[in-house]
């Protein structure tokens, strides 16, 4: 969604948008986080950890847009495409999926695991 040539973002007209007010700017702002928080409780924490993660990048985002002042956090250690940004993704890609598994089951799935171990 993050790229112009997602398909989701040509759909929501993403990139006509950037190349309006620029990327990393509306998308990534306060106003975007709480137009977000009108679709619920996970398009919330999945844009809010964006907007931080994109933050930690040296571009850091416009989150008080239309201010052109970009936020950028720690100093922007990480940068798009690096190996620390792939071991982050992992990171937040794992933790997603022990939270959807223990959403659906409504248990935490090393107790899963434990069951399917003892079988």
């Amino acid at each position: 969604m993050d790229t112009p040539v997602s398909t989701i973002s040509r759909f929501l007209l993403l990139p006509q948008i950037w190349k309006g007010v620029g990327h990393r700017s509306l998308t990534h702002s306060w106003l975007a986080l709480a137009a977000s928080f009108l679709l619920g409780t996970a398009p919330f924490l999945g844009i809010l950890s964006h907007i931080l993660l994109d933050m930690l990048t040296p571009s850091g985002v416009q989150l008080a847009w239309p201010k052109n002042t970009s936020y950028v956090i720690l100093g922007g250690p990480v940068r798009t495409g690096s190996r620390t940004e792939r071991w982050i993704y992992l990171l937040l890609l794992m933790v997603a999926i022990y939270l959807g598994i223990a959403a659906i089951t409504k248990h935490p799935p090393f107790e899963l695991l434990k069951e399917v171990l003892k079988w």
